[in-house]
Order: C-alpha cells, then sequence, then structure tokens
C-alpha cells in the first residue's frame, strides 16, 4: 500500500527538497539588504572578541537590544544551540507581517536555570541574523549586523517566542580553526532541527 508522502530518501522527495532549500538560500543572501532589524555592536567589534569566550559562563543579564514589538498570536519553538569551542549556530529570523514585531529568546542550562538573552527586533518584512561566534572580517551584506547570542557551552536549550507571522531557521557550522562564522567559507553547516511539540 503507497503511502501519499514520499519517502524522504526518494527521488520524488529530493526533487521537492532542492527548490526549496535553493529558494532558502538565494532569499538569506538577499534578505538582509532590506532588513529593518534592530541590532548592536559594529562587526569590528565583533570580531575583536576574544575566540575561546564559549568556555565562560554565559551571562547574567540580557545581550543585544530589547524590543518593544507584540509577540501575541504566535508559537513557542526549541533547539538545542551548538556553541562550543570548534561550533557555532546562526538563526536567520523573517518577518512575513506589515507590522514591527519581537521574538523573545531564553536559553535554558541542563539542570533548567533560565539565561535570558535578547528580544530580537523585526521591522515590517524584515528579517534578522543571530550567531553564536563573531563574524568574519568582510563578510558579505547578509551577515552585517548580526544580533550576538552567545549560547555558550552552558546552555543546553533554547526558547524562541515567535509572533504570528515570523519564521525562523538556521544551522551549525564547524568553526574550530578560526572561531568565527565565515559565510564566505564551506564551514560544513548542519541544519538546525527546532521543535514546538514540547
Amino acid at each position: 500500500m503507497s503511502t501519499p508522502f514520499p519517502h524522504p530518501r526518494s527521488p520524488r522527495s529530493l526533487g521537492a527538497t532542492l527548490p526549496a532549500l535553493t529558494f532558502l538560500a538565494v532569499f538569506g543572501i538577499f534578505s538582509a539588504a532590506s532588513s529593518q532589524a534592530v541590532h548592536s555592536g559594529s562587526p569590528a567589534a565583533r570580531s575583536a572578541e576574544p575566540t575561546d569566550s564559549d568556555e565562560t559562563t554565559p551571562p547574567s543579564g540580557m545581550v543585544g537590544t530589547a524590543g518593544s514589538g507584540g509577540t501575541g498570536g504566535g508559537r513557542k519553538v526549541w533547539f538545542a544551540p551548538s556553541d562550543s569551542a570548534g561550533t557555532a549556530t546562526v538563526l536567520i529570523f523573517f518577518n512575513t507581517t506589515a507590522s514591527p514585531v519581537t521574538v523573545r529568546v531564553t536559553g535554558y542550562q541542563a539542570d533548567g536555570t533560565k539565561v535570558p538573552f535578547s528580544n530580537i527586533e523585526l521591522g515590517p518584512n524584515g528579517s534578522a541574523r543571530a550567531v553564536s561566534d563573531p563574524v568574519a572580517a568582510g563578510a558579505p551584506p547578509s551577515f552585517q549586523n548580526t544580533i550576538d547570542l552567545n549560547f555558550t557551552d552552558f546552555v543546553d536549550h533554547v526558547r524562541l517566542k515567535l509572533p504570528k507571522g515570523v519564521h525562523v531557521d538556521g544551522y551549525f557550522v564547524y568553526n574550530d580553526a578560526t572561531g568565527t562564522v565565515d559565510p564566505r567559507v564551506d564551514q560544513g553547516a548542519v541544519p538546525i532541527r527546532f521543535s514546538d511539540k514540547f
């Protein structure tokens, strides 16, 4: 008996997946140019951060900027970040509404202790990138003015409160040689699995 959905490794499944991945890659390259998100820190200042900062205890206060937009009617998603001396997390947020919104980010240590992070503001139809390590100098425009979310080794899982119309995508990179996220170099990106089933 056949099922209405193709097996994940079947040619039909790959044929449907490849155009979607191509769209996301192209959209990500061009979307940041029109981003109206509020960011903190200059790329030059972020590049000066020590590369071994992932081994320190996470901050007790907010990182980045706080937002004031609404989060009503949205959903919560969770994921496990990877931010060690050899890996980093990259998140891309998309606002598909004509209103400014705020994404709330909260990390948790394995024992349940909360680690608050920044609230990420997205302008109308805007997007933003958040990274857990410094971005390499000379990064493309889509990685200018990224938001710093230094999860460190101590953050076990993260909750994102996504307002209605906001979507998130992300991936992990292997950056043990440099300690920076370099979009111009193949760092072996692995997609993040987000869950809203908790």
